[in-house]
């Protein structure tokens, strides 16, 4: 498991564990994820996240959800 999948998987848990309910969301997170991946990306950075965010090139109106996921996954340390 990478650092990110792991902090994927701490910060999906914190945030169910307080009521949300990340369904969609934890969709586009894991998709993030495998993103970084692939790229073979250890830290997040805003350029990043903009051409994951961007994919598909047609779907503006899912551009400012799928930013506004990724903005909350921070991966620590700890």
């Amino acid at each position: 498991m990478t650092d990110l999948r792991s902090a994927l998987d701490k910060y999906l848990s914190m945030r169910k564990g307080l009521g949300y309910k990340y369904e969609h969301q934890t969709r586009r997170l894991a998709d993030f994820v495998a993103f970084m991946e692939k790229r073979k990306a250890r830290v997040i950075t805003t350029k990043l996240a903009m051409e994951w965010a961007t994919l598909p090139p047609d779907r503006h109106a899912s551009w400012a959800l799928r930013l506004s996921d990724v903005r909350g996954l921070r991966p620590t340390d700890s």
